[in-house]
């Protein structure tokens, strides 16, 4: 009997032991960002570079110790990296796959050999304050998150609106005839590489009667146009099925991540009599 007891007592403390390792097991969604990560590997949030109504473009530096010869597509396979978001006022964001709260950029990571990434997280509410953090995914689960976190504010349209419609023109009617026309535009990019920072930005022009209004993209005609970067962000196009002997309106306006900007000024031409 007394065998039987002691037996019994070094299970129960076995089973104990056990239970305590499992509750201090991190979870997927666990904070790991103390932790030891696969080649020390350090994640700070550097900035986020811009904000739209409902998007944001963020980026982090990445910092480890890297062998000499280092492959990322190998030494990371079967991992992810990139940016989990969360409002404000949530706390400290966490990587979930229910609620998609996250950007994967790990292609970007290993682009750079895993010194930096950067990537543009969407479907944001306006004029609301998110944080935002970098996150490092393994294969089996475990999760390190960077050691800070950003937080920021989505604009509102017209903050976008006036922001972006700074840098948009419509220089010049260049010529009518009686059921066409042509325009001049520009985009007066401020950046260091255009051609890659606005590389999903459409252009062009947008008319209407000069009866109907101030022309808009939902609601009047359009054409699409591409800024000549090597020409300081120039773009032309012309406006075919027009009436003649009929005064129109005509902007420039972009569409950059989902916000629609036009240029701050509206230009006015008649057509000639059609023949």
């Amino acid at each position: 009997m007394k065998h039987l007891t002691t037996i019994l007592g070094i299970a129960a403390m076995l089973c104990f032991a056990a239970c305590e390792k499992e509750e201090e097991s991190p979870s997927n969604n666990s904070n790991n960002s103390n932790s030891s990560t696969p080649y020390n590997i350090t994640f700070t949030v550097n900035a986020v570079e811009e904000t739209g109504s409902d998007w944001a473009t963020v980026s982090a530096s990445i910092h480890g110790d890297f062998p000499e010869n280092f492959d990322p597509q190998t030494a990371f396979a079967g991992a992810s990296a990139g940016f989990c978001y969360c409002l404000a006022d949530q706390g400290d964001p966490v990587w979930d796959s229910t609620t998609q709260n996250y950007i994967d950029c790990m292609d970007d990571a290993i682009r750079h050999e895993g010194h930096s990434m950067s990537g543009t997280i969407y479907q944001l509410d306006s004029e609301t304050s998110y944080k935002v953090r970098a996150y490092l995914r393994m294969g089996d689960g475990l999760i390190y998150y960077s050691t800070n976190t950003i937080t920021f504010t989505t604009l509102d349209d017209e903050d976008v609106a006036d922001w972006m419609g700074a840098y948009l023109t419509i220089d010049t009617v260049t010529s009518v005839g009686g059921n066409w026309a042509e325009f001049n535009g520009n985009f007066h990019a401020t950046v260091t590489e255009p051609r890659f920072y606005y590389d999903d930005m459409e252009v062009g022009f947008v008319y209407c009667d000069a009866a109907a209004g101030t022309p808009d993209y939902a609601n009047h005609s359009h054409i699409a146009g591409t800024p000549s970067w090597s020409n300081g962000g120039a773009f032309s196009g012309r406006a075919s099925n027009l009436s003649g002997n009929t005064s129109y309106r005509v902007r420039s306006y972009a569409i950059w991540h989902n916000d629609t900007i036009y240029s701050n000024d509206c230009r006015s031409f008649t057509t000639t009599n059609a023949k």
